[in-house]
């Protein structure tokens, strides 16, 4: 009876055996956010979390900033949906964000960042606003920094620039000193530029008048400035910059260059010039003399320079130099490759006045060539056209070739740590042309498999004679775990390139690897019957296998797998020693190379108690032994060794006896060692060394060990002084020695007194005169007044109703200034100059399309399997005892048994496994813009799809000029009156010692006596040093400082057994020398040597 299988089931089984079809996973669309224009310094936002994933969710996000100089950064949070940073630089910034989806498709967008300057910087400019000719006026300047930095501060009088000044903190200030030499109007003006560009002026009008004691021009007194300056407006070429100037139409001319007196009485002079603006007039004795245009200006400007000219070949061709320019106005620096321009690079106002107010042009850049020879050739230009050049000759290096990579000595045994390297190292050699490359640019990285090992060098000098010794060799050596092959990788890294190889290091099955130690405990130790107890367990298999150990007959084997062997000094030996790839090993020892004798007895030579640093002998003696053979003792290599550097050994030999018998035994070969050692009792105080006797074949392992024994060392400073006797005295005394001056001046009195010296005697040797002079303290008071007037006209009536008033000369000014412009063009071109920055714009918009998901239902015909239940009839057969009893007439009964086979029907039920038919419906899913079949249903969700994506385009920065000039004419009118006379007051002038002096000067009356005042002599010392002399006796004059005596003592004096700790005493007379510090009294000595207060006086 077949039974249904439930719906649910059903579909279950249908879902899990037929796979539905799977779309391809779509890549997030992803939003960076719209470009932004910041400022300076301002904290940029970004968002990119209105990122979508189609099919999933965004699993990560990953930022990265590029700077407009190249250089790439991260922001605040490099992973997160949010983040923000801070530029730093004016220009154009990408940042780029990568969005990976939940299937880990992945696709990034950027945005734009264009970022302007910020605040311009403050200037605050102070000054006079008049003047009179001649005089020096100082104008300062306070800048504070904006936004970026500052950069340079730049001074303008009178329209032409006389000083540049590179600034490099947030704040600044400058002054400039300033003398004009023509009445008149006049400005000066301060400018401050920051890194950015920006800028900020001020100016300052001030009015520069005639001296007050020249005499007043009248309106209609007029200078004709027929003297004119000739020579050269703007001066060129090397510095030092000279030219000659002249002044026509005068007889003599004193020479002004930017305000100071440079030449005197010479209508022609030649000048060096500092690169700059500069301010050149003459004056003669009627009138300024001018170039022919009225003006002062002069320009020197010096052909550009290269300074650290450094044309590399090693690696490809790189260039390092710096092109600089006095006078501001570099323009390009060029370099060409065999006559094909290979870069080339303009200023801009932001590289200038840097480094001390020069302008400069830095390359330090790797430039594309191929190898070879090749001439380059940089050239540096200023605005003007002047030009410096400067060529090299380069060899330009290829990339390094590897000639060959291989192992030397392949196959080599197994790797492993417990043996020397020279067992199982491989030698790998990698031999490299550098095609011109040094040495220090080529490197090698080892990539190796986890059975490899690097190895430290081998100690042998590698043997180079017959290569090319052009070639650079890389050695390395290497070990391998196991028998088997492996490959080492290898890649030669340089400037120029990288070039991968690999070798094969292949070992081989080695034999085992011996190793004994020996031991004498368990073993008989007479000198006719000793021997020693042999521990093989520390050899080891290099391949990693089992060991097995065989011992001869006659060594008795015990411990794990027979590691250990126990061995007779009369008998003879083997050990055989098997490994798991049919390896043996068996050692050809000789074992008298394992035998040293033991130490017998240890006896310090001498009684003590020693001193506290005293050397004490010891005498060392070893137990007598015998050998098979008398003449085995002279190959024995018995050593007497310590351990410390403390521990001296003296003499060390070997002994024989004469042959004796002993108890009826006959010793006729035996022998012993003996010898000495010495230690300071400084050395036993501290701790107990030991002594060992050793066979130097196997010094490590083959030892016999003993303390040193305990001696009496005394104690000095627990000595106790029990008699004193001074028997004579000595005395060391310190006398001053003086420093004496004398002087009649104060001032140098009170330098003295400051110095450590004092008055000591002071007497009246004269008198000294005080003159006083008339000076004027301030110049007669004039009231001055001005009127200016747009027109003439207007100042003719003026001074026709006001005849106390004069015309003035005639002003014109003209102001000129220029602006800088900006626009964004979309082609390299028009007028103006590209600033070298971009900006990303979209000139065609992305298309998207949506798509929506349909579900379509589909019949299918499915097999299934069940399980049914079934029962039948079976025959089963068992047997069955029966016992009976069975009682005899005669008596007695017994019992039996009989057995008896039985059929029986028996039902049982089992199961049966049948397969049938169904029909089930399976439901997929689409993404499409429509249905495909007739009846799919829309499941109501929608994604949006990139169909095609922006266009994008790019615009460039233009700056250029505006020049404005704005000219405007004054006429003023003048007037001066006198309020106020000079005033004159009596000032020091002078002093003198001289009546004559003084009568002499009173004669004038502007000079006068002001008083007189003692002339003194003082006398002054001072101690300079202090001498210091040993004297039998003294005078209380005298400051003792130490005291000497010979004493004779009694002393007791304590001593310690360094072994046991044991404590005792011995006394002692001793006459020595000592010192106490001061005079001292003969009880003075004897209590300070009885409380040990004394010291030992040089000799």
């Amino acid at each position: 009876m077949s039974r249904r299988i439930p719906a649910i089931l059903a579909l279950a089984i249908v879902l899990a055996a037929t796979p539905l079809p799977v779309a391809a996973a779509d890549p997030p669309l992803v939003d960076a956010g719209l470009d932004q224009t910041v400022a300076r310094a301002t904290t940029v936002y970004l968002d990119a979390t209105g990122t979508t994933d189609p099919d999933g969710t965004i699993e990560t996000y990953t930022w990265t900033i590029s700077a407009p100089d190249g250089t790439t950064s991260t922001p605040d949070c490099a992973h997160c949906g949010r983040t923000a940073f801070t530029p730093t630089r004016v220009g154009t910034y990408a940042a780029t964000v990568t969005a990976t989806d939940d299937d880990g498709n992945s696709r990034t967008d950027t945005l734009y960042v264009h970022v302007t300057p910020g605040d311009p910087p403050t200037l605050a400019l102070a000054g006079p606003t008049t003047t009179r000719t001649g005089d020096t006026e100082r104008f300062r300047t306070t800048v504070t920094a904006g936004t970026a930095p500052l950069d340079t501060l730049t001074w303008r009088v009178d329209g032409h620039t006389v000083r540049t000044t590179a600034l490099d903190e947030r704040t600044a200030r400058d002054t400039l000193d300033r003398a004009f030499t023509t009445a008149g109007d006049h400005t000066v003006t301060a400018r401050v530029t920051d890194t950015d560009g920006l800028t900020r002026e001020r100016t300052i009008q001030l009015t520069a008048s005639p001296p007050a004691s020249s005499p007043s021009t009248g309106p209609s007194s007029s200078v004709t400035l027929d003297p004119t300056v000739r020579g050269p407006r703007v001066v060129t070429g090397t510095q030092p910059l000279t030219a000659t100037y002249r002044v026509t139409d005068a007889d003599r001319a004193t020479w002004w260059l930017d305000g100071a007196r440079t030449h005197q009485d010479d209508t022609a002079t030649r000048l060096t010039l500092s690169p700059g603006d500069h301010d050149l007039y003459a004056t003669t004795d009627t009138t300024t003399a001018t170039f022919p245009d009225g003006t002062t200006h002069v320009v020197a400007d010096p052909e550009p320079v290269l300074h650290t000219v450094n044309v590399s070949g090693h690696g490809g061709l790189h260039v390092t130099t710096t092109a600089a320019d006095a006078y501001h106005n570099l323009a390009s620096l060029t370099v060409t490759i065999d006559n094909t321009t290979a870069l080339h690079k303009r200023a801009t106002d932001r590289e200038r006045f840097r480094n001390g107010g020069t302008n400069h042009l830095h390359v330090d850049r790797d430039l594309d060539t191929t190898p070879g020879t090749h001439t380059i050739r940089l050239t540096a230009t200023d605005a003007r056209g002047q030009t410096t050049t400067t060529q090299r000759t380069v060899d330009v290096a290829g990339p390094p070739e590897i000639v060959s990579a291989r192992f030397t000595n392949t196959p080599v045994r197994a790797y492993d740590p417990r043996w020397s390297p020279d067992n199982y190292a491989a030698h790998h050699v990698i031999i490299v042309d550098p095609n011109g490359l040094s040495p220090e640019q080529i490197t090698v990285d080892y990539t190796q498999k986890s059975k490899l090992h690097r190895v430290s060098p081998l100690p042998d000098v590698i043997d180079r004679r017959g290569t090319n010794p052009e070639y650079v060799y890389f050695d390395s050596y290497w070990g391998r775990e196991g028998v088997g092959k492996s490959r080492l990788n290898a890649t030669v890294h340089s400037t120029a390139g990288s070039e991968s190889t690999g070798s094969e290091l292949e070992t081989q099955p080695s034999d085992p690897v011996i190793q004994l130690n020996v031991t004498f405990g368990g073993v008989n130790d007479r000198a006719n019957d000793w021997g020693i107890i042999v521990d093989a367990g520390q050899s080891f298999d290099p391949d990693g296998t089992r060991l097995e150990y065989d011992w001869s007959d006659t060594v008795s084997p015990f411990g794990e797998n027979d590691r250990f062997g126990k061995f007779d000094s009369m008998t003879l030996a083997n050990l055989v020693i098997k490994d798991g790839n049919h390896g043996i090993s068996e050692p050809i020892y000789d074992f008298l190379d394992y035998y040293a004798p033991r130490i017998s007895k240890i006896e310090p030579i001498g009684t003590g108690p020693y001193g506290p640093n005293e050397t004490v002998q010891f005498h060392v003696q070893t137990k007598r032994f015998m050998l098979t053979k008398s003449w085995y003792a002279d190959k024995l290599d018995i050593e007497l060794r310590t351990d410390n550097r403390q521990v001296s050994v003296d003499s060390w030999e070997q002994g024989r006896d004469e042959p004796h018998s002993v108890n009826g035994i006959v010793y006729n070969r035996t022998a012993w060692y003996q010898g000495s050692v010495s230690v300071n009792t400084s050395t036993l105080l501290e701790y107990t060394p030991s002594i060992s006797v050793v066979n130097n074949n196997h010094s490590s392992l083959v030892r016999n060990t003993r303390l040193l024994p305990g001696v009496n060392v005394t104690r000095p400073s627990e000595s106790e002084v029990l008699d004193v006797d001074v028997l004579s005295r000595s005395f060391l005394v310190e006398d001053p020695v003086f420093d004496t001056r004398r002087t009649k001046y104060p001032a140098e009195r009170d330098d003295l007194l400051k110095a450590g010296y004092g008055v000591t005697a002071a007497r009246n040797s004269g008198w000294k005169y005080e003159l006083e002079h008339r000076v004027k303290v301030r110049d007669a008071q004039y009231r001055s007044d001005e009127q200016r007037f747009r027109q003439p006209g207007y100042r003719s009536t003026f001074l026709q109703n006001n005849p106390s008033w004069e015309a003035g000369a005639t002003e014109t000014s003209t102001r000129r200034w220029t602006t800088t412009e900006h626009e964004w063009r979309s082609a390299k071109s028009g007028r103006g100059e590209f600033t070298g920055e971009t900006r990303r714009v979209v000139t065609d918009p992305a298309v998207y399309r949506t798509l929506r998901q349909y579900e379509h239902e589909r019949r299918v015909e499915r097999t299934g399997h069940r399980t049914v239940h079934r029962t039948k009839y079976i025959r089963t057969s068992h047997k069955v005892t029966h016992w009976h009893t069975k009682c005899f007439p005669m008596g007695g009964c017994m019992q039996y048994s009989t057995t008896e086979t039985v059929t029986d029907r028996k039902r049982v039920t089992y199961t049966h496994r049948v397969s049938y038919t169904y029909h089930t419906t399976v439901t997929d899913t689409y993404w499409a813009n429509g249905r495909r079949h007739q009846g799919d249903t829309y499941t109501g969700r929608s994604k949006t799809v990139l169909r095609e994506p922006a266009e994008y385009g790019t615009e460039y920065r233009y700056q250029y000029t505006v020049k404005h000039a704005e000219t405007t004419t004054w006429y003023p009118a003048t007037y001066h009156e006198q309020i106020s006379p000079a005033q004159y007051e009596w000032q020091y002038y002078k002093t003198t010692p001289s009546r004559i002096v003084v009568e002499t000067n009173t004669n004038n009356p502007d000079v006068r006596l002001g008083g007189r005042v003692p002339t003194t002599v003082w006398t002054l010392s001072k101690p300079i040093r202090y001498e210091r002399t040993w004297m039998n006796g003294h005078t209380d004059g005298h400051t003792v400082i130490n005291t000497s005596a010979l004493v004779r003592a009694k002393t007791r004096v304590p001593y310690v057994n360094t072994a046991t700790g044991d404590h005792g005493s011995v006394t002692k007379v001793d006459r020595y020398n000592v010192r106490v510090s001061g005079n001292a009294t003969v009880e003075a000595v004897k209590a300070a040597v009885t409380d040990n207060q004394t010291s030992h006086p040089p000799q």
